[in-house]
């Protein structure tokens, strides 16, 4: 009995702590007008059911705790708007509060309307604003004033949109105003925005050390000095005070905080900036990554129809002496570390932008730069539109250098010079062969389908003024494949039986130049290309890229040289055969080995890296695969190594018998024999192809097989 009762005593013990534990369920707050939905936010409430169909807001709501706004699921729509003497924000939410409007669906039934009756922002957080659902619109607070349609400030900030629409905010500083705070856009769009600032976006503007993430959603049909997105700062300081800085420490505190965007979907379209970019513009210190997504269609009433680069080391073209004398006292790599201004491209598509010129240049269609820090390892420029140079890019002036690898340049026009690329008076240009660049099939109507290259004037903007330029052009595709050269001049176009130009470097020269490829191989290896540029135009130079600084297309690593040889043993009578170079299944030349040239040939300038399957590998022969009846004693040669094949076991696998050898560096290479004439029983192709590898001669594992000895017959 007694346990019994012990038992009963701790049974109900722990029960009763139980239930003491149990924090009770607060209910939803039902509110239908505007007293009752503040007198809910002012006691607390977390859960707050808009039940009415207008809230008429006389006064600020202050969001110090989490807040959830939500509609009832069989309500009509439910709007927010100002009383007529109250001009105000509508929430303003502390940096321990955070305000969820609406729910993440489809139907979205809130709606907060400014009805352009606004003396400051719509919503001010300092801590979280997340939009599951509702629009806000309508909030014009002046175009030309130092405030944003919805502003986030400080480190504790964040604006998330997931589903709604932000539109029709007239807002000096943007729909969105991030000050050193975060902005997630992953879906919902930000349209028909304005701002009048020149310095300012009309729809997001990321600044001091603020940053975006932008998933998925529009930002379309906004209006500004940036129509789009701007990144960074762009009042750092003037021409006159720019000459003066050399404290390093006094330029990092002009430069304050970095502010990073990235792009991994989404699209940014249809926009128009006045003063700089139509989509985005990336200014002093901050940095853009494009992932994925597309910027498209947008205008820029100057220069850079889709998107600027811009770290302001210099206002104007580095190719006088008046501009020379604004360069920084800092050197350019400080500058470039300070203000990076830096664009990285790993995917997406840029579209039809254009840069009409009508008030600037009207460079850079889809592209501008003036930064150090751009690099675009993969995407596509397609239909943009440049008034002058650069219809996809345009590379503004020296200091400024650009490398690409692994592109390809096709189908481009330019109205004037330079379908492919242009380089200006200024510019350098060397364009190597691994993992360089596919160049074909561009137009331009008065000179230079592929390459324009302007005569050579003086640089200004170095120490000692340089007057001495090179145009460096490859002749081989990045695959191996053969380019030829042909001029293609203003008075002198290429004609079908013209010369090959057989020089591949132009110095402070210029010239016209048109490629004649194999278009079937070269369509083939263009599509494999990580950056394509393709049906782009300018008006004046370079549809594909113009460049008025240093351009680099590809690996200037060191080039090699094939050599092979037939050698003729075991009394076989010598006879003249073809040779066929092959590398990675693509044919780069053939040859006639015959007593003349005693049975050899060599092949040059071939990369010693291409591309397979996307990668950059280094071409190494693992195993070699041939056929049965192999003459006995080719020899091949690479460098100062020499390899006699003799031919004389054979492996056993479901790909067919396979001979293999020890590993050593090769290109692909076919060697048969002519069919013509009596061909011998045993005269059959032979095909050596081989399995490429990253990995170096010293890292690749011994290959082992289980085998069984054949012999093969003698040719």
């Amino acid at each position: 009995m007694k346990a019994f009762r012990r038992h009963f005593f701790i049974t109900t013990f722990i029960v009763c702590m139980l239930l003491s534990m149990i924090v009770p369920i607060k209910a939803e707050a039902l509110v239908s007008n505007f007293d009752q939905l503040k007198e809910a936010i002012d006691d607390g409430e977390t859960h707050i059911v808009l039940t009415g169909n207008l809230y008429t807001f006389t006064e600020m709501l202050q969001i110090n705790g989490e807040v959830t706004l939500t509609t009832q699921n069989d309500s009509s729509e439910v709007f927010f708007v100002r009383d007529e003497d109250f001009t105000g924000m509508f929430f303003k939410i502390t940096e321990t509060g955070t305000l969820y409007l609406g729910l993440n669906d489809e139907d979205i039934a809130l709606t907060i309307d400014g009805k352009n009756l606004s003396s400051d922002s719509m919503i001010h957080t300092k801590g979280k604003l997340i939009i599951n659902g509702a629009n806000l619109i309508n909030n014009n607070v002046g175009a030309s004033t130092s405030i944003g349609g919805i502003v986030a400030e400080g480190t504790s900030a964040e604006i998330v949109l997931n589903n709604g629409t932000i539109k029709n905010h007239a807002a000096g500083y943007g729909a969105i105003y991030g000050d050193n705070s975060s902005i997630v856009i992953n879906g919902g769009s930000i349209n028909n925005n304005i701002s009048e600032l020149w310095y300012r976006a009309g729809a997001i503007n990321v600044d001091n050390g603020a940053t975006l993430l932008f998933a998925g959603g529009d930002i379309s049909y906004n209006t500004g000095g940036v129509g789009g997105i701007l990144i960074g700062h762009v009042l750092y300081y003037d021409v006159e005070g720019q000459r003066s800085i050399l404290d390093e420490d006094d330029l990092r505190l002009i430069a304050g905080n970095k502010s990073s965007a990235r792009m991994t979907g989404g699209s940014i379209n249809n926009n128009t900036g006045t003063y700089f970019a139509g989509g985005v513009f990336i200014s002093g210190n901050a940095e853009f990554t494009m992932d994925g997504g597309d910027i498209s269609y947008n205008i820029s009433n100057q220069d850079a129809g889709g998107i600027l680069a811009f770290d302001w080391i210099i206002w104007q073209y580095a190719g006088n002496e008046e501009a020379a004398n604004d360069r920084p006292l800092v050197t350019v790599e400080k500058w470039s570390e300070i203000f990076p201004a830096a664009f990285t491209m790993n995917g997406g598509l840029i579209k039809g932008n254009r840069a009409l010129g009508n008030s600037g240049d009207g460079d850079g269609g889809g592209l501008l730069i003036k930064s150090n820090n751009i690099t675009l390892n993969a995407g596509t420029f397609s239909d943009n539109y440049a008034k002058k140079h650069g219809g996809a890019i345009h590379l503004k002036t020296v200091p400024y250098q650009l490398k690409l690898t692994n592109l390809a340049i096709y189908q481009n026009n330019s109205n004037d010079e330079g379908g492919g690329i242009w380089l200006c008076p200024i510019g350098d240009a060397v364009m190597s062969i691994e993992d360089g660049v596919i160049i074909y099939n561009n137009t331009a109507q008065n000179a230079g389908d592929e390459i324009y290259t302007k005569a050579k004037e003086i640089d200004y903007f170095n120490v000692t003024p340089v007057d001495h330029y090179f145009v460096t052009l490859p002749s081989r595709f990045p695959d191996g494949m053969p380019i030829k050269w042909y001029k293609d001049n203003h008075s002198d176009r290429y004609q079908i039986g013209d010369p090959e130009i057989l020089t591949q470097e132009y110095e402070n020269t210029e010239y016209g130049l048109k490629a004649i490829v194999d278009v079937a191989s070269a369509q083939e290896s263009s599509q494999k290309s990580a950056l394509i540029i393709t049906n782009n135009t300018a008006g004046e130079g370079g549809g594909g890229i113009g460049s008025n600084g240093y351009l680099e297309l590809g690996e200037s690593e060191p080039l090699t040289n094939i050599t092979f040889k037939k050698k003729w043993t075991g009394g076989l009578t010598k006879r003249e055969i073809v040779v066929k170079l092959l590398l990675n299944n693509k044919e780069l030349g053939e040859f006639t080995l015959n007593e003349g040239n005693n049975y050899s040939a060599e092949i040059k300038n071939l990369p010693t890296k291409i591309r397979v399957n996307g990668q950059l590998v280094s071409v190494y022969e693992a195993i070699e695969f041939v056929e049965k009846d192999l003459p006995i004693g080719t020899v091949f040669s690479q460098g100062e190594f020499r390899f006699e094949r003799q031919w004389i076991e054979t492996i056993e696998s479901e790909n067919g018998n396979h001979s293999f050898d020890r590993l050593y560096t090769l290109y692909s290479i076919e060697l048969y024999n002519r069919p013509t004439g009596d061909i011998p029983e045993t005269g059959k192709n032979i095909n050596l192809s081989f399995w490429l590898t990253i990995s170096s001669l010293s890292f690749l594992a011994i290959i082992c097989f289980t085998y069984s000895k054949k012999h093969f017959s003698n040719n």
